[in-house]
């Protein structure tokens, strides 16, 4: 198990590339991507870095670091991590069902480079059409949901783009490991546990609540409210302005629903 400084890897990112660090490390670059992501670290992109090369100024482009509750985080090595699937599925009461998850789970090895299952490869393609098709996202309100035949694909609701890779590989991984358990896994990721039971999850990307900085918009807006109660016009209405914003924070989150 590796020990960091939340504070000590956001200053070394300042300097060094994910990637440098993940080879100082000895990490793999991916898992030390979706480290940083989960425990809220910023990740510098690369116009910081072209800016940092040619040695121009990069203080617009830096990113503060997120506060967090605990400073000292843990990455779990693969050599920490080992599986007791016997005892975690001890309620089964099927024994040959057990051996067979345990042998597919310690056999499936992660890689970034495996290719998509044709499953996620169409689920990926109708997310690209949905987004090709309304660009602006014209039909996210709620009553287009409840009066539209068209179904706005899954899982977009709550993952921003910027976390849709992220998503298509662990539904991959999802996918092959149910698939070679042989259980079924409709186009919507339904999964179908032994030809009967249906298990509905979801994947959301978690939310940070920061304070609202007022737009120029809303600047302007409020200025003219101001302007029109010094000249008595008591009937001007004062524009509702938000007080936090919820910008989506990189972690994400496996829910399952409507299941016992």
């Amino acid at each position: 198990m590796k020990k960091f400084s939340r504070t000590d890897l956001y200053n070394e990112l300042l300097t060094s590339t994910l990637k440098d660090l993940s080879e100082k490390y000895h990490v793999s670059y991916h898992k030390f991507s979706a480290f940083c992501h989960q425990n809220n670290i910023t990740i510098p992109g690369s116009k910081y870095r072209m800016y940092l090369k040619m040695n121009k100024d990069t203080t617009r482009l830096v990113e503060p670091l997120p506060a967090a509750e605990k400073n000292i985080i843990y990455f779990d090595t693969e050599s920490n991590k080992k599986l007791d699937i016997e005892n975690e599925l001890k309620d089964l009461n099927d024994l040959q069902k057990i051996k067979q998850i345990e042998q597919v789970l310690n056999e499936f090895k992660y890689s970034s480079k495996r290719s998509l299952s044709s499953k996620v490869r169409t689920f990926k393609k109708s997310v690209k059409e949905w987004k090709e098709k309304y660009p602006n996202d014209e039909h996210k309100y709620e009553w287009y949901k409840w009066y539209s035949d068209e179904k706005k694909p899954k899982f977009m609701e709550n993952i921003s783009p910027k976390e849709l890779p992220r998503l298509y590989r662990i539904l991959n991984a999802i996918y092959l490991v149910l698939d070679q358990l042989g259980e079924e896994i409709t186009d919507d990721f339904t999964v179908i546990i032994g030809g009967k039971d249906e298990v509905y999850f979801d994947i959301v990307e978690l939310k940070n609540q920061v304070e609202h900085k007022i737009t120029k918009k809303e600047q302007k807006a409020l200025d003219e409210y101001e302007r029109n109660l010094k000249i008595g016009r008591s009937w001007a209405s004062k524009p509702r302005i938000r007080k936090y914003d919820h910008p989506y924070n990189g972690k994400l989150e496996l829910e399952f629903n409507d299941y016992p």
